[in-house]
């Protein structure tokens, strides 16, 4: 039901040459790169640490995969992390700790990742994988 570990890595990478071409910033590139990569990422490491072992057939048996699957493919998640994160910087905006240029870097970078996260997820709705990998 979800796209393999290659569909994702080619996409992120395409993704961040994308936006670094665009932006001109390698920074948006990571952020767009990184969201793209994260909901997987958190839960195969997570439950792999856990485990001792990156044998996905392993992993994917654990209950803490899919503990972490409700949570990491949830859409909620990614928006309240993000409010979090644009209040916040407002907030040391709003103190004077940080520039108006940092603040709009902060957010930019925040939005591409959850664009990235957002095509993760898509992805994974459409995409049937027909191994771990692909």
């Amino acid at each position: 039901m979800m796209a393999g570990l290659l569909t994702h890595l080619i996409i992120s990478s395409v993704l961040l040459a994308i936006v670094m071409i665009i932006s001109r910033k390698w920074v948006y590139g990571v952020s767009i790169f990184i969201g793209q990569i994260i909901p997987d990422a958190v839960k195969f490491c997570i439950t792999g640490i856990k485990l001792r072992t990156f044998s996905p057939n392993l992993i994917l048996k654990d209950d803490l995969f899919w503990t972490l699957e409700g949570l990491m493919s949830n859409y909620h998640t990614w928006v309240i992390l993000g409010i979090f994160i644009v209040l916040s910087s407002f907030f040391f905006y709003h103190l004077k700790d940080l520039k108006k240029e940092s603040l709009k870097e902060i957010n930019w970078g925040y939005l591409l990742f959850v664009i990235g996260i957002t095509i993760h997820l898509v992805i994974d709705v459409f995409i049937i994988e027909k191994s771990y990998w692909i």
